[in-house]
């Protein structure tokens, strides 16, 4: 049993440095677009009547740099051309 507990742990240390690289990453990852992309495809259509796409876009890229919003843009712009 002990050894489960140390492969355990270190696979959470592990996941904790994973973590804190993509965290500590300037650049947009594709995981991070597409979760953006998705979460914004999903609640389109049960917007309510007072809130427009757009801000619903806005509330989704607020929390990231301005650096990420760049980069959303010109992937999102690259993917529908």
């Amino acid at each position: 049993m002990s050894g489960l507990k140390q492969f355990l742990k270190r696979r959470s240390e592990n996941l904790q440095k994973e973590k804190k690289v993509t965290m500590d990453n300037p650049d947009l990852t594709d995981d991070e677009f597409w979760a953006i992309l998705n979460e914004f495809n999903r609640k389109v259509p049960h917007l309510p009547e007072n809130e427009t796409p757009e801000k619903l876009l806005e509330e989704l890229l607020e929390p990231l740099s301005v650096r990420k919003i760049e980069q959303f843009v010109k992937q999102y712009e690259k993917l529908n051309t």
